[in-house]
């Protein structure tokens, strides 16, 4: 199941991107989906190895939110 990594600012999602683009690890950059909240922004989509992804970005203390696929589709 896909998940959506949401991060206080644009600026610490782009330094996610490149933190996750440095260990090789698959994911999209995309616009944060409405249905979970109205502001523009930037949000990681994973589909592959979230949950060690999720320990990477938490132990590099990235503050983030997570939403599953039923949440935001």
């Amino acid at each position: 199941m896909k998940k959506v990594i949401i991060f206080e600012s644009i600026h610490l999602c782009i330094k996610a991107e490149k933190l996750l683009k440095s260990e090789n690890y698959i994911f999209k950059t995309i616009s944060i989906p409405q249905k979970i909240t109205q502001d523009c922004g930037m949000c990681i989509e994973l589909e592959d190895n979230v949950d060690k992804i999720i320990n990477i970005l938490q132990s590099s203390g990235f503050e983030i939110q997570i939403f599953d696929e039923s949440e935001y589709v």
